[in-house]
């Protein structure tokens, strides 16, 4: 089974008010340390991007596929771009980038769990969170969705169809999407 990573780098971050892939962490840049644990996972990456990042990227990581995002309207536009020209894959392996206190060992954890035809979502003290890994018979439904619910709408419409893996550590879970959220990572 062959998987892509597609790391979600477009958003805008507006509750935030800044750019989250400029944000540090141990002085680094958030979309450094992803891409670091991308890196680890040896599987073809794409990054989808926006105009503030883009230039980083294309720069930095000249290996990767840097995708810019123009129209970036919301979540699902990144996941459109990102599925074109991904038919070949298994799986998509979808990582965003303000999970900075995901370990490694517990993405690999929840690519253990993929099977054909299933949704994998991992769980942090019994909440839905991300890396979620969609099967290729779902990338059709995925790339029709209008609004910016991501893959939810289909983690709800396939419950029987969806393998949950519960991870220890809450922390992991953690996206960076407030003010009070940088607090976690100034501690």
């Amino acid at each position: 089974m062959k998987g892509i990573c597609i790391i979600l780098a477009a958003g805008y971050s507006k509750r935030l008010g800044a750019n989250k892939s400029f944000l540090k962490y141990k002085n680094a840049y958030f979309i450094d340390i992803v891409i670091k644990k991308a890196l680890e996972l040896n599987m073809d990456i794409k990054i989808v991007a926006n105009e503030n990042n883009y230039e980083y990227l294309k720069t930095n990581y000249k290996d990767l596929d840097i995708i810019l995002n123009a129209f970036n309207k919301g979540q699902n536009t990144s996941i459109k771009i990102a599925l074109n020209n991904s038919l070949d894959y298994d799986y998509a392996l979808f990582l965003p980038i303000d999970q900075v206190f995901l370990k490694s060992n517990s993405i690999k954890t929840i690519i253990s769990k993929y099977k054909e035809n299933y949704i994998v979502v991992p769980r942090f003290n019994k909440i839905n969170s991300l890396p979620t890994i969609f099967d290729k018979s779902y990338f059709k439904e995925l790339c029709e969705l209008d609004n910016d619910s991501g893959g939810r709408v289909l983690i709800q419409k396939y419950k029987d169809k969806v393998i949950f893996v519960d991870l220890d550590d809450e922390l992991e879970g953690k996206d960076i999407d407030t003010k009070e959220d940088l607090r976690l990572i100034n501690e």
